[in-house]
């Protein structure tokens, strides 16, 4: 299996899950990640999940902060720094409410799926795209676990240009607006993707009605 897959076998084998919520109350009660709790998760998994030691210390660490921030969604998995930046559920409710009864979504940076869960209760179908194979691992894992069986993720850039687009009646983004060394850009040129490939992506295939929205802040 690729680590992708294993990634998302592990976050879905309910012993890991009941280990995550020991390993997130763990780091609560300890005020922080410690030696002795990473030390705790290496000896209980088996050699299949090890090599993810690190991978799942996020999750616990990053679903503890989610819950800190009021962003907590029953059941749902983030990363460290999903947690910050993943959007509040009421606010991904409203944001998707534009796209009510749309037959196909696309979305552009999945995260660990808060945007996407909102976009699958709406629409028929959502296909999102996600580059970061860990997170987008983790989202795998909260769509399996929940069974949002109408979402297809595909690990990989968003294609500036795609004659699939004939076929979408509206895209949701929420691009990178960090360098790869984690610096904060300031113009939509630099955003990844770019916000003009967004925008004109569904356009440049005649599919004017298109909605279009994006997460800029």
């Amino acid at each position: 299996m690729s680590r992708y897959e294993e990634i998302v076998d592990m976050l879905t084998t309910p012993a890991v899950l009941l280990l995550l919520d020991e390993l997130s109350e763990q780091i609560r009660s300890s005020g922080g990640m410690t030696p002795k709790i990473v030390q705790y998760a290496g000896d209980r998994l088996d050699n299949t999940f090890g090599l993810y030691r690190k991978e799942l210390l996020d999750v616990a660490l990053g679903s503890m902060r989610a819950d800190r921030l009021g962003k907590r969604i029953d059941g749902w998995l983030f990363t460290n720094v999903s947690a910050e930046q993943s959007t509040h559920p009421l606010v991904a409710a409203h944001h998707a409410s534009r796209f009510s009864g749309h037959k196909h979504v696309v979305e552009i940076c999945t995260g660990t799926g808060s945007d996407t869960l909102a976009l699958s209760r709406v629409a028929d179908k959502v296909t999102t795209f996600e580059s970061d194979v860990t997170t987008a691992a983790v989202a795998t894992a909260n769509f399996r676990i929940h069974g949002l069986s109408n979402v297809t993720l595909i690990v990989g850039k968003w294609p500036e240009a795609s004659p699939d687009l004939y076929a979408v009646e509206g895209i949701w983004a929420d691009p990178s607006r960090r360098t790869l060394q984690g610096e904060r850009v300031h113009t939509d040129v630099h955003y990844l993707p770019p916000l003009a490939t967004i925008l004109h992506g569904p356009r440049d295939y005649g599919n004017l009605d298109a909605v279009v929205g994006i997460k800029v802040g």
